[in-house]
């Protein structure tokens, strides 16, 4: 992600660590506490600019239920210290199983998700603006 003009990328969800690119190459920018709910978070999409803020998407690890697998999705925002501070409500994209989202980009109105069924077949979907706001919830001080 880009932000005030330097490129980071984010090497782990939780704890949050992230990575930034400069003269000296990669190095840690930070490697905080875990601080989020009980739930083990992985990868997911990149971190875009949105509504001002910096959004992006984690999932659980993967969940087995009945043997069958899926995994949980999180809206996620960091502030402007780079610090999570809200994360969503949990969601399947479109049914419970074995999804994967993996890219978001903001479209006008909205979200547009790209994502993963079975490791099969790759699909998009739009998400309202309000929808994605709705289900910012949680917040962390």
């Amino acid at each position: 992600m880009i932000y005030l003009n330097e490129l980071y990328f984010v090497y782990n969800v939780d704890p949050l660590v992230l990575l930034k690119y400069g003269e000296k190459g990669v190095t840690p920018v930070n490697n905080l506490p875990k601080k989020l709910p009980h739930i083990l978070y992985r990868g997911g999409s990149p971190y875009i600019s949105w509504n001002g803020k910096i959004l992006g998407v984690v999932h659980s690890e993967r969940i087995t239920y009945q043997n069958k697998w899926y995994y949980l999705h999180y809206f996620v925002i960091l502030d402007e210290n780079l610090r999570v501070a809200e994360i969503s409500a949990p969601f399947f994209i479109e049914r419970r199983g074995c999804e994967y989202l993996a890219g978001i980009a903001p479209v006008p109105g909205g979200l547009l998700l790209s994502y993963a069924i079975g490791d099969r077949r790759g699909r998009t979907v739009l998400v309202s603006e309000q929808i994605v706001k709705s289900m910012l919830r949680v917040t962390f001080s």
